[in-house]
């Protein structure tokens, strides 16, 4: 997502894309779960990427890893809110057209629909809010992509959905069109969202009214006082960063990523602070935090080179600890939005995991397994011991808790003479990839 006008650059995106395409990924049966290496799958592979993400994917140079094996640590363990609290992930459904990056797959696709909500699940992401870009007939693949997503989510249960309208959909277009009017435009796209997706049971309710999230309308004039009256079913107007909770007719806030484009590595701090002090200060308001891992548009085609570093999983971290600090304990958040899922042009997706920098190296002794660390171990969650006779297949021996860096094996049964290896696999904190040591002979 991006301040930008992105209909205006769509041409220049195609061709800005082309270099970074990665290859197509075939798409498994509907139905079937990602790959997830765990004590429950023990015959399968440590080192498969586990995500939702296309096979094919690889690294790109805006920090976005390759199809990884990715930690499913729930990223609740890195909240201090309430379990109440949902968290949501931001979606991006317009990939699979030739004016977006080829990550090898088609956001429209219901079977990779359902790769990815069973990704974010495993997670513990309880819900996709959807970047919509309106009822015009050139975005009618996000449309299709949306309606996959109410329908997936409807028939698992107990995961949520909701509407985002992106200015660089309808209003744009509209305010380039010689009379067209950009109220009568975002009626008719509200009413649209709320008789075809918020009568969904799976639609996300804020107080008992369905919620409709707005990106990006404050650069247009918009009449909200006339919005608010033809709109039907009672919804609840969201609005990006601290200013939202003063816009015409809100009821409340979402806080986004903000990127100092004079520090790389300034990870939004005072910027979410102003964010959730304004909250607390709008009692009556609805409040949406963010969490994000870094920003880096150098691989968009509206890019202007802002960078926010990812410092090896710590911007991740920080954005998750920093809600806490204003809303530990308190129920009044409504919800965590993860920005994003898999935003791969502007280099904030989390669907391939996040690269922690973490790398273990581990030895024999006696009948024990003891490994060294490089990185920051404040990111790892916990070790996983294996052993693999083919290294494609592996079983699970041990978990070992993060700051010990030794197993006793003596009672797993291995023999070397049939060949078996052990493994030591660094599971990161959640979303991070996880990272496995090479193969040790006993």
């Amino acid at each position: 997502m991006s301040n930008f006008h992105k209909g205006s650059v769509l041409l220049l995106a195609a061709l800005a894309m082309g270099l970074a395409a990665c290859g197509g990924g075939s798409m498994s049966p509907r139905g079937a779960s990602a790959v997830q290496a765990s004590p429950n799958n023990p015959s399968q592979s440590a080192l498969a990427n586990n995500s939702s993400a296309a096979d094919s994917f690889v690294p790109q140079q805006n920090g976005n890893a390759g199809a990884s094996n990715v930690s499913k640590v729930s990223i609740r363990s890195a909240l201090k809110v309430p379990s109440s609290t949902p968290i949501w992930a931001h979606l991006m459904v317009w990939f699979g057209q030739s004016n977006h990056m080829n990550v090898g797959y088609d956001s429209a696709d219901p079977n990779q629909v359902h790769k990815q909500l069973d990704d974010m699940q495993s997670r513990g992401i309880k819900g996709a809010i959807i970047d919509w870009y309106g009822t015009d007939a050139s975005h009618a693949h996000e449309n299709s992509a949306a309606i996959a997503v109410m329908q997936d989510a409807q028939d698992r249960g107990g995961f949520q959905f909701a509407i985002m309208e992106d200015a660089g959909g309808g209003p744009q277009l509209c305010a380039q069109t010689p009379g067209c009017d950009v109220t009568d435009q975002l009626i008719n796209d509200v009413n649209y969202a709320i008789s075809h997706y918020a009568q969904s049971s799976a639609y996300i309710q804020i107080n008992g009214h369905p919620a409709i999230f707005f990106f990006g309308l404050e650069q247009f004039p918009v009449d909200w006082n006339r919005v608010r009256a033809k709109a039907q079913g009672s919804p609840v107007f969201i609005f990006r960063n601290a200013v939202g909770f003063q816009s015409p007719q809100t009821n409340g806030g979402f806080s986004w990523v903000n990127v100092n484009t004079a520090d790389a590595n300034d990870w939004g701090q005072s910027y979410l602070d102003s964010f959730y002090a304004a909250g607390m200060e709008h009692g009556k308001d609805a409040v949406v935090g963010s969490s994000y891992k870094g920003f880096n548009d150098s691989q968009s085609g509206w890019g202007t080179h802002r960078l926010m570093n990812q410092n090896c999983g710590q911007t991740w971290l920080a954005t998750l600890d920093e809600i806490g600090k204003y809303y530990g304990g308190n129920p009044r958040l409504n919800g965590v939005q993860l920005v994003t899922w898999n935003d791969y042009e502007e280099g904030t997706e989390i669907e391939t995991g996040i690269d922690n920098c973490v790398s273990v190296s581990a030895k024999a002794a006696g009948s024990s397994v003891a490994w060294q660390v490089s990185g920051n171990e404040d990111t790892v969650d916990h070790y996983a011991v294996w052993s693999s006779s083919d290294g494609q297949n592996f079983k699970h021996l041990t978990d070992v808790a993060a700051g010990t860096h030794s197993a006793d094996l003596s009672s797993a049964n291995i023999s070397s003479g049939n060949g078996v290896k052990v493994y030591v696999q660094a599971v990161g904190k959640p979303s991070m990839i996880n990272h496995i040591s090479a193969p040790v002979t006993f």
